[in-house]
């Protein structure tokens, strides 16, 4: 599942799981390419993800890059930060 929530110049993935079993088969980095083609295609300069931080790296080797960070604290864990990557679009490019 992805859902890609446009906004007037820039996007946000807020969503993109997979059921454990069916991980490393291709099936995330192709619902995220497809996310980034609609919203390439809508015109928009950047999508954004506030990504969990064990899935960091699937986002940066398909090019996003960190921007920041946000608290997330939760029971156990009050220090606790979700990193912001970005994809820089080119309107149409994808």
């Amino acid at each position: 599942m992805c859902v890609l929530q446009l906004l007037e110049d820039r996007a946000s993935v807020e969503h993109l799981w997979i059921a454990p079993e069916h991980h490393r088969r291709g099936i995330g980095g192709a619902l995220l390419e497809r996310a980034l083609a609609v919203a390439s295609d809508a015109g928009v300069a950047s999508v954004r993800v506030e990504s969990d931080p064990n899935a960091e790296p699937f986002y940066v080797r398909r090019g996003a890059r960190r921007v920041g960070l946000t608290p997330a604290p939760m029971p156990g864990e009050p220090n606790r930060m979700l990193p912001v990557l970005e994809f820089v679009l080119r309107a149409g490019s994808r």
